[in-house]
């Protein structure tokens, strides 16, 4: 049998699933990953796996009980985790790669069919839309053409290895799920707050893109320098203002403007010596400075709050960018 144990609202979910049984924990795991033949040696499996979603990235924390083999189809996300005890081991085709306890891992190569085998096994797992890592990819595109890039936004990523490119790269990973487990998804405000939780989500997908080398299609430096002129940033600006209180891509950017992500990215740094995100998050500052000036500490307004309303999850790096901009604490400004 199996069982769901649901907490929170709308994008602020947190589900608990517990299955005893092979027929139980086959049933979770083909809902929560992909269609698959399930059999186990010894005794019969417990299956327990926490999820936390922010949005387009789930937060998976997994613990099995028990020896499993699994044939699978493919993946409709990309799945990468840290094994924190226990054995994992991937095969398909003539690949093979076994997993051992501290490793970062990317689970199963997307749109190949796989097997895996598992003993006792616990691990904490990012389930990432490949869409949301095209996007990302597209926004770390450097102007100069010397980094990837999707054409429009959205373009398919493939990472190319199943393992990060050096040691430092998956504790850089493993820090980075851990913060976003604690800072965001144990944080009251950050949870019901759609820009936080979107902003987490695209800062897994960079540091997993930044922690495994990846290939994805890319626009010539040439086609992007035609459109990058001051029209084009106009209408971007006015986007950007006109919807900054949602969760904005640079692809929607670049919709908004007619042009392609690699555009838009050089207009702002041709014009502005900035990126498109950059620039939306000193928007988002002085609305949250015009929010804390009309504030009233007596009806339970803080910082934290309205902080969380504009994006900014971490108080610290929020304060100290206030500072920065307006010479003054959050605080001081919220109390007058």
């Amino acid at each position: 049998m199996f069982r769901l144990i649901r907490a929170g609202e709308g994008e602020a979910m947190t589900d608990v699933l517990e299955a005893a049984g092979l027929e139980a924990a086959g049933v979770v795991l083909r809902r929560q990953y992909t269609s698959m033949r399930l059999s186990a040696s010894g005794e019969q499996p417990r299956l327990r796996i926490e999820q936390q979603h922010l949005g387009a990235v789930r937060l998976d924390r997994v613990s099995v009980q028990a020896a499993l083999e699994a044939d699978c189809e493919p993946l409709g996300t990309l799945c990468v985790g840290r094994l924190r005890s226990g054995r994992l081991r991937y095969r398909s085709g003539r690949e093979e790669v076994l997993h051992r306890p501290g490793e970062v891992f990317l689970a199963a190569q997307p749109g190949r069919p796989f097997q895996t085998s598992l003993r006792d096994l616990a691990c904490d797992v990012a389930v990432l839309d490949p869409v949301l890592l095209g996007d990302v990819a597209a926004e770390l595109a450097a102007p100069s053409g010397q980094a990837p890039s999707a054409s429009g936004g959205g373009g398919r990523v493939r990472l190319l290895s199943h393992r990060p490119v050096s040691r430092e790269a998956g504790v850089l990973w493993t820090r980075t799920y851990a913060y976003v487990h604690s800072a965001v998804a144990g944080n009251p405000h950050a949870m019901h707050s759609p820009l936080i939780l979107a902003q987490a989500a695209r800062h897994l997908a960079a540091v997993t893109l930044s922690v495994f080398p990846y290939t994805t299609a890319a626009e010539p430096a040439h086609l992007a320098g035609r459109d990058a002129h001051r029209d084009t940033l106009r209408r971007a600006i006015a986007y950007l203002e006109a919807h900054a209180d949602q969760d904005i891509t640079v692809a929607d950017i670049a919709e908004a403007a007619h042009v392609t992500v690699r555009t838009i990215q050089l207009a702002f740094r041709r014009h502005l010596d900035t990126t498109p995100l950059g620039y939306l998050r000193r928007i988002r500052l002085h609305h949250a400075h015009d929010d804390l000036r009309a504030a009233d500490p007596g009806r339970g307004d803080s910082v934290a709050a309205i902080a969380a309303r504009w994006g900014f999850a971490h108080p610290g790096r929020f304060a100290a960018l206030y500072r920065r901009e307006f010479g003054r604490s959050p605080g001081l400004t919220l109390h007058g």
